[in-house]
């Protein structure tokens, strides 16, 4: 770090001026301090290279005869928006009910699923609190965006129920026969929201309940009787989309206490 004393562009004499190249998370008052300022004079910082953190630069505290400084490199926030949240995972869907002397009932859909949130925004690259002409030859960047969250896991529908039992005689009697189950719910995002197997089997030979669907995929029918068809398998939750990338961070927070004498690359939002 170079110290040059009364040297300004403008020929001013008085003027406490020096250079620094880049650095991580920097405070323009303390380097001034560190360059030999007397804490009163005014104060003309140069930087060469690259400054970058969380904010790249901090411009604050007290000077007395003010301060410019003039970038001729870059300005930069290496703070990533945080990742979006996952979004919700879809519930499975419920089995049909058998009925008797009757088509099977359906099996309910699986539950939607959630879209991933949107990531989060970069950080902030130059933080200016105080009265600061500013020339930007170079670039002020914002932080990069973060990713978008993972939607969800898309349910299976649930299966529908048997289709009504046949009948027989027994000594005289009338038995009826229908299936006692219904189908299996579809599988959601773990196998304890209902499994991908078909419900039982009726008494005397009534027909099974149909296999619930698996991740993303609908339920299948129950098995039909001469009584009526199964009950159709419920369909698959719907899909879901991933988050959009979050927003590149401010270049500037701070932007009403700035004088721009060139304004230069400035990528990202302002406040």
């Amino acid at each position: 770090m170079a110290a040059i004393h009364n040297v300004l562009a403008g020929g001013a004499a008085g003027v406490f001026s020096f250079s620094f190249a880049g650095g991580s998370s920097l405070n323009l008052r303390t380097l001034a301090v560190a360059a030999g300022w007397d804490q009163s004079a005014p104060v003309q910082a140069t930087n060469t290279g690259t400054a970058t953190g969380n904010a790249g630069l901090t411009i604050n505290g007290s000077f007395p005869g003010g301060v410019t400084f003039i970038n001729n490199g870059t300005v930069n926030s290496s703070t990533v928006g945080g990742t979006g949240t996952t979004g919700t995972h879809g519930a499975a869907g419920a089995g049909g009910a058998g009925r008797f002397q009757a088509p099977g009932n359906p099996g309910s859909g699986g539950g939607p699923t959630g879209n991933g949130a949107q990531g989060g925004t970069g950080g902030t690259a130059l933080v200016v609190s105080v009265p600061t002409t500013i020339f930007n030859n170079g670039s002020l960047i914002g932080g990069p965006g973060g990713a978008g969250g993972a939607p969800g896991t898309r349910s299976g529908g649930g299966g529908g129920g048997g289709a009504g039992g046949t009948f027989t005689t027994d000594t005289g009697k009338m038995i009826f026969s229908f299936n006692t189950t219904g189908g299996n719910g579809g599988q959601g995002f773990s196998v304890a929201g209902g499994g991908p197997f078909g419900g039982a089997a009726g008494e005397l030979g009534g027909p099974a309940g149909g296999s619930g669907g698996g991740s993303g995929s609908p339920g299948n029918s129950g098995g039909a009787s001469p009584f009526g068809a199964g009950g159709q398998g419920g369909p698959a939750g719907a899909a879901a989309s991933a988050g959009a990338t979050g927003s590149i961070g401010l270049y500037i927070n701070g932007f009403g206490n700035v004088t721009w004498g060139a304004t230069g690359t400035r990528t990202g939002g302002q406040a």
